[in-house]
This record gives structure tokens, sequence and C-alpha cells, in this order.
């Protein structure tokens, strides 16, 4: 047990933006869709990982899109953290002051607001297949990643 809490701490101390993040979206995103009468969905570490990746990747070779510098897809990247999608989607948003100023001016409430009032980031929000997230946002890009798991039975 102290081995886990030890863990734990670790984890939050290591990364105190990412768990503040998933866990300030979780109570956004929940909102919403409880809203909308959809299940709520779950943080996950590696999908925000995904989300890091693609920011990441975003800021230091210009907005790419859906598609990575790589080529690499969301799947792809969600795949490469040891996450089995059976289904995956993204949002993206890119502060139009990040890549002069190398940091956020935007908060993650008017990120989320903004993906809300977007007819394809409100679609994907209210997507029956999501039952979890992750969140990122790097020097000013922000990703958004929704997935599905395959069950341990394998299907989804």
């Amino acid at each position: 047990m102290r081995f886990l809490m030890g863990v734990a701490l670790l984890v939050c101390l290591a990364f105190p933006a990412a768990a503040d993040m998933n866990a300030d979206l979780n109570g956004l995103i929940n909102h919403v869709r409880m809203k909308m009468g959809r299940e709520p969905l779950t943080p996950s570490s590696r999908l925000a990982k995904a989300a890091r990746v693609h920011a990441k990747d975003m800021y230091n070779n210009g907005p790419l899109g859906a598609i990575g510098s790589d080529g690499s897809n969301v799947l792809e990247r969600v795949r490469r953290t040891g996450y089995r999608p059976c289904f995956a989607a993204q949002l993206r948003a890119v502060d139009g002051s990040s890549r002069t100023a190398g940091v956020a001016s935007r908060s993650l409430k008017e990120v989320f607001n903004d993906w809300v009032n977007n007819d394809i980031g409100a679609e994907l929000l209210r997507d029956k297949r999501a039952t979890e997230f992750g969140v990122s946002e790097y020097n000013g890009v922000w990703g958004l990643v929704l997935a599905r798991p395959h069950r341990a039975t394998g299907g989804c």
C-alpha cells in the first residue's frame, strides 16, 4: 500500500499540470455530457500522452491538422502509447500567440468552450463511443483525445 501511495505521489509531483488539466477537464466534459444524456468519461494518462505528442508535433512543425508530421493519425498515436483503441478521435486548438510567445494565453476552460461551440467539437464530445479522454497543452497548442478501449475479451 505504501508503495502505491508513493507511486501516486511521484506521478503527481512529476506531472502536476497534466493531472490538473485532466481533473479540470473531467468536470467540464462530464458536465456537458450529462446535459447531453451521455455517460461520463474517465481520464486516461495514455490518451493524455497521445494528445501531448501531437500538440508538441504541431508546435514544432506548424499546424498539421489530424495527420502528424510523420504521417500518423490519432489511432496510430494512441496505439503507440500501449492503449488498444476500438475508437479514437481528437480535437485540437492552436493559440494564435503561442508560436511567438511560447506560452498559452488561453485557459483550458476557454479552449473547451471553443470545442463545445464548434459543430465538429460538440459532435465528438457527445459521441457515445467515447469512454475515456486525455488532454494536453504544449506551448499554447492544445490536444484532446477521446477513445474507447478494446474489452478484455477483444471486442469493442
